[in-house]
């Protein structure tokens, strides 16, 4: 299964401006226009988010979230489009690992790609400036929501290994029951408590 890399973050707000800028005008940064910056809205003034977190006076949030390379192109994850949709279908979860009402929660990002790897950066704060704390257990929360999400397919396809597993498992030992139960049944064996004890255990295994 792929590996998740999450490293938990934390900027005073008069330095997280500095930082936004940073992440979204670096090389590796994969641009949407003019720069790599990219929230829930379908477009993002640079500037005006600059400014917002300049003029913002509470805590602010930086984790970085990475895939190897190559398990970001299998499962999908190679673009700052398919990122941008992952965090988008996980704000609630987002909201509560990091103790802010969904409806007050900002978050900003931007998709970097390196040789072995590829990452976002990310900011979260909330609308009020005096709301949100992260704890230990917040952090499990926060990379649990995104393993669940990112790794969706990989388990799939691990539960259909065991379904199949399960199936091929149940035909061999419905196939072994019937041939045991046909030499008793002939007298080639004889054990009547045995073929009493078969019988039962043949019935019990249709219904596991």
């Amino acid at each position: 299964m792929a590996k998740l890399v999450q490293k938990s973050g934390y900027i005073k707000s008069e330095k997280a401006g500095g930082y936004m800028k940073y992440i979204a005008t670096r090389p590796r940064a994969e641009r949407i226009g003019a720069h790599g910056l990219f929230s829930d809205e379908e477009t993002v003034s640079l500037e005006k988010a600059v400014e917002e977190l300049e003029n913002y006076t509470g805590n602010v949030w930086t984790p970085v979230i990475a895939l190897r390379r190559e398990d970001a192109e299998r499962l999908g994850y190679d673009s700052a489009e398919n990122w941008q949709a992952l965090v988008n279908a996980s704000i609630c979860d987002i909201a509560k690992a990091y103790k802010i009402r969904p409806g007050n929660l900002r978050w900003y990002a931007a998709f970097h790609q390196k040789p072995n790897q590829v990452h976002i950066h990310m900011i979260i704060f909330s609308a009020d400036p005096k709301e949100g704390y992260l704890t230990k257990e917040g952090i499990r929360e926060m990379k649990s929501v995104f393993a669940r999400r990112i790794y969706h397919a990989d388990r799939m396809h691990i539960y259909q290994q065991k379904d199949t597993a399960r199936q091929e498992l149940q035909a061999q030992t419905r196939k072994a029951m019937v041939e045991c139960i046909a030499h008793l049944e002939h007298g080639s064996m004889d054990n009547p408590r045995l073929e009493q004890l078969t019988e039962e255990l043949a019935e019990r295994l249709l219904t596991v």
